[in-house]
């Protein structure tokens, strides 16, 4: 079991000092692939929040990441006030942490901190190979500085446990390889049959499969198949 980020220091905010930079709301509205996430966070009410006073760490997921979400949870996101509220609130730490600070927090005998979100629940960052990962989702761009807190880029939707399908705790997940115009990449299908993840596109095929290895390590056992890119999530 790996460590809890606030067992010691339940009180403890970091704050960077930063001149003349952007809020992490202005970031992200500044941004042309986080249009959904930005919707996200203002049906969630977290804009203004997130405009204000800090320090704060937001794990913000691109556009691309919200088309491997099943269609209802699209539905409960846009009409479901509590749905988007745990999916966006569960997405923003208190205190303002860079990926070196979690690596800080993880025992040296632990490969994993716990870290409590607004939303309740928490995130689980995990290090594996010196790579750090967020709920077994890649971090595309890390420790984005703005001047109420830190924001990383995500590939993935994050859901709290709750939320999270209970044909998902059993079973055996895939990642499925596909290669076309947008390069090779992967998603990430549970035993459910739900797909959770869509990757970015790599040049190549090793870079894909490096990034699927550091993911299977948080996962345990999941099977690496090939699938026509054109076959429908």
């Amino acid at each position: 079991m790996g460590h809890h980020l606030f067992n010691d220091c339940p009180k403890r905010v970091l704050i960077r000092k930063m001149i003349n930079m952007e809020t992490i709301t202005s970031y992200i509205k500044s941004r042309p692939d986080t249009t959904r996430a930005e919707k996200g966070f203002e049906r969630a009410e977290l804009l203004s929040i997130l405009d204000g006073v800090g320090a704060f760490t937001v794990f913000v997921p691109t556009d691309a990441a919200f088309d491997a979400l099943p269609r209802e949870l699209h539905e409960g996101i846009e009409e479901d006030e509590d749905v988007c509220d745990d999916i966006f609130m569960y997405h923003v730490i208190q205190g303002s942490y860079t990926l070196e600070d979690f690596k800080g927090y993880i025992a040296p005998e632990q490969d994993e901190v716990r870290v409590p979100t607004a939303q309740g629940e928490d995130v689980v960052i995990r290090n594996f190979n010196d790579t750090l990962s967020v709920n077994g989702m890649s971090i595309t761009e890390p420790d984005i500085g703005c001047s109420n807190g830190t924001v990383h880029l995500v590939i993935g939707v994050l859901r709290p446990p709750s939320m999270l399908p209970r044909s998902a705790e059993a079973g055996t997940p895939r990642f499925e390889v596909m290669s076309g115009e947008k390069g090779v990449r992967f998603r990430l299908r549970l035993s459910s049959g739900e797909v959770v993840a869509v990757s970015k596109g790599y040049v190549s095929r090793t870079d894909c499969l490096d990034d699927i290895e550091t993911i299977r390590h948080e996962l345990l056992k999941a099977e690496v198949i090939e699938v026509d890119e054109n076959e429908e999530g």
